[in-house]
Parts: C-alpha cells; structure tokens; sequence
C-alpha cells in the first residue's frame, strides 16, 4: 500500500525525477568494493624514509564478514522466492497494473504477499528511491527512523529501522543488513534481513523489536 501510494507523489519531485542524479546515485552503489581496489605499496630501502602507502584500505571484520554472508544468503533466498511458481497462490488485489498474491514459502510458517507492477519511471530513480534512507525517513510515515548506520562496503551497509505507532499497535524497531545487485540486462533488486545488534540501537521501553527472516 504505501508504495502503491507514495510512489506516484514521489515522483512528482523534481530532485527525485532527476535522472542525472539517480545515474550518480546508482554509480556510487556499485562503485568497486574497497576490498578489490588495488592497494600501492612501496618498498622502502634500509636506509631511506618509508613512503607511506597512497591509500590505506580498511579490512573487512570477521563479524561483517558474517554479516555480509547472510546479506548474501537473503538474497539468494529473495532470488529463489521470486523464480518459484505462483501455482497455490491467491490473487488479493489487482487493480491499476499492480497485483498482489497470498501464499507460503518453505522458509516461512506463515503467510506472506508478493507483489508486482509497472511504475513509470527510469530503473535508476526507482532504485533511488527504494534505496534512499534519507528520503526515506523524511517522506514515509510508516517510519520514525530509517538510518542507514554502516557501510560495509558500496554492496552492503547495515540499517536502523523504527517505526511510528500505527492505531493501536505500538512502535517496531529492528536492525538490519541490506545488499543489492544489478543485473546484466538491466534492472536492480534489494533485500534485507534482521541481525542481532545492540551496537546500532539497543532495545527499548514501549518499542518491540521486530524480526525479518531470511
């Protein structure tokens, strides 16, 4: 619903129409990962001064390291989910090019929707849009906070996601850890799943801290 809603607003922006920018933004994403640039190091003699080298590449640790691999498992789970049969699925909603279908995945015990539809926009500004936390967190209601508080690399970065409350159901707070690819004949796609951290957002009174899976 609210990307049914917001989408049509949003693009009604002028710095969000902006294609120019969404190629900037896009280009930034998928820029080379800071693990395969190329680090110069030079080889000083005894008896001169060490040259310090160019650029310093900070490693990746061994807890981002895990991170990024159920980064990646999510997403070969989203890949997998959306190459599967609709067949036992049941039609919700189809109205003005978007539909919306109920059912299960193997993973999952209980129910979940999966939608599609046509929005019309260049790839890059839709991406941008889905992908801009600060966009996000200033124009989506749903939440209070949508912060995007580590880059891992251009590929991976971990969010803090709180919500508003919403009538009577109190305010949702989680940590997560987001990827996105491009593909080779065009297009994006993004996931995210929950991790366990109190370094990005501890728990707190009145708030219920949320989970999604794999």
């Amino acid at each position: 619903k609210f990307y049914d809603e917001s989408f049509p607003s949003w693009l009604k922006v002028p710095e969000y129409r902006d294609a120019e920018k969404a190629k900037k933004f896009v280009s930034l994403r998928f820029a080379p990962p800071n693990s395969e640039a190329k680090e110069k190091v030079t080889v000083a003699p005894v008896s001169s001064t060490t040259v310090i080298p160019a650029k310093s590449i900070p490693a990746i640790s061994p807890e981002n390291q895990r991170l990024m691999r159920k980064a990646n498992e999510s997403f070969k789970v989203l890949v997998e989910n959306f190459e599967r049969s609709t067949d036992g699925w049941t039609m919700k909603k189809s109205a003005e090019g978007i539909k919306v279908l109920c059912g299960k995945l193997p993973s999952i015990q209980y129910r979940v929707f999966r939608a599609s539809g046509i929005i019309n926009a260049p790839c890059e500004v839709v991406f941008r849009l889905v992908m801009d936390a600060d966009f996000t967190e200033k124009n989506n209601a749903n939440y209070k906070f949508f912060q995007v508080k580590e880059s891992i690399v251009q590929s991976h970065e971990i969010l803090y996601i709180q919500t508003n409350p919403l009538g009577p159901i109190s305010p949702r707070d989680q940590v997560q850890i987001r990827t996105w690819k491009r593909f080779k004949g065009g297009g994006f796609a993004a996931t995210a799943c929950s991790i366990e951290s109190n370094k990005y957002g501890k728990p707190r009174s009145g708030i219920v801290r949320a989970h999604t899976p794999l």
